[in-house]
């Protein structure tokens, strides 16, 4: 399972940037990048982020991604997904206002 959209798609962004859900609505943010375009900040340019983070925030970060991990929340999140998408795809054979479903999204 993935934490990105990208990863369904084999690429590597240059910027992926985080918000809120990555605190779980505490004011948290994120931003990972490839060293060239980190680089580029150190020509005095500083980055400014309303969410840039404390101690408290960061411990709520951490414990999000602790518990997606223990709880094995992708993986339910899978296969609620697969049922989900099952499911419509059985119904559009008798309902034909419900159109592709692609399950990705």
């Amino acid at each position: 399972t993935h934490f990105w959209g990208f990863q369904q798609q084999h690429v590597v962004p240059d910027i992926v940037t985080m918000g809120k859900p990555f605190g779980n609505g505490m004011p948290l943010a994120a931003v990972v990048t490839t060293r060239a375009v980190a680089d580029s900040f150190a020509t005095g340019m500083e980055y400014f982020n309303t969410f840039g983070g404390n101690p408290v925030v960061c411990a709520a970060g951490l414990a999000v991604l602790e518990t997606i991990e223990q709880q094995g929340l992708q993986q339910h999140a899978r296969e609620v997904g697969d049922y989900l998408k099952a499911a419509f795809t059985n119904m559009s054979a008798e309902f034909p206002l419900i159109g592709h479903v692609r399950g990705a999204g």
